[in-house]
């Protein structure tokens, strides 16, 4: 897969975030740290929605979304939004130096869910993403063991 994209001349982010999905996050620390020598900052921007997949298939309203950026070693607050009345959200003035990391998180009815890993660069330094949430319940007839 990884090939392939190098050969249909696909972005750098597209590559990046192919061989950090392949090789995991350990692979992601060393990219990021190797690239941490850029010093040009360029401000980043996140944009997406928080939505309930369960039965509903509607926007959740109100609830915090934080963006965290990955430092090669560790995990950094870089923002905090709620979601609005559509369930939408934006995060921007993120620090994006050469390759940046992030990742969007929330809580929903007591469950903390996180997006993968997104990556912004001073060429693509903003994205978009929808984070899937679902209502808990506690109705054991819900439950279904495949």
């Amino acid at each position: 897969m990884i090939a392939k994209l190098v050969e249909a001349e696909q972005p750098y982010e597209a590559i990046y975030a192919a061989l950090a999905n392949r090789f995991g996050e350990h692979f992601l620390q060393r990219l990021v740290v190797a690239d941490a020598a850029h010093t040009d900052i360029v401000r980043g921007k996140i944009t997406g929605s928080v939505k309930d997949v369960s039965e509903s298939g509607q926007s959740v309203a109100g609830v915090t979304v934080k963006v965290l950026a990955y430092t090669g070693s560790d995990t950094v607050e870089e923002g905090v939004s709620e979601t609005d009345a559509d369930g939408a959200f934006e995060v921007s003035d993120l620090p994006v130096r050469g390759v940046s990391a992030f990742r969007v998180e929330a809580g929903y009815e007591g469950v903390d869910y996180q997006s993968p890993w997104l990556v912004l660069t001073p060429g693509a330094a903003q994205t978009e993403v929808t984070l899937d949430v679902r209502a808990t319940t506690t109705d054991t007839s819900a439950i279904t063991v495949s």
